[in-house]
């Protein structure tokens, strides 16, 4: 039997879409994801999911997380480097920006 992707409540201060550079992405709190995963972004989607697996205090950082690599994508920087770099930049901007951002704005 499969599991039924249910439907998820934003946490209070957390947007539904987020304006990248001028491209509008949704955003999605979904459990039908991994549980050791976090989050993605779909760049020719332009959507952003969460997992709501993952514990809510961590959604804050993983949608800082993801909106870092749609930058990234967006301005076609991702593709000037490997998976792996692009992985450890966004790690590091995410751990250096995550006190500055807030999300209630959005």
């Amino acid at each position: 039997m499969t599991a039924r992707k249910k439907t998820v409540r934003r946490p209070t201060g957390l947007p539904t879409e987020i304006s990248v550079l001028g491209k509008k992405f949704t955003i999605e709190y979904t459990n039908d994801m991994n549980k050791d995963e976090y989050g993605e972004t779909d760049l020719e989607l332009k959507k952003i999911k969460l997992n709501s697996n993952r514990p809510k205090h961590t959604w804050r950082a993983t949608l800082l997380h993801e909106v870092i690599h749609a930058i990234l994508g967006v301005t076609g920087q991702s593709n000037k480097m490997t998976d792996d770099e692009e992985e450890g930049l966004v790690v590091s901007l995410e751990n250096g920006l995550e006190d500055l951002v807030d999300f209630k704005d959005f």
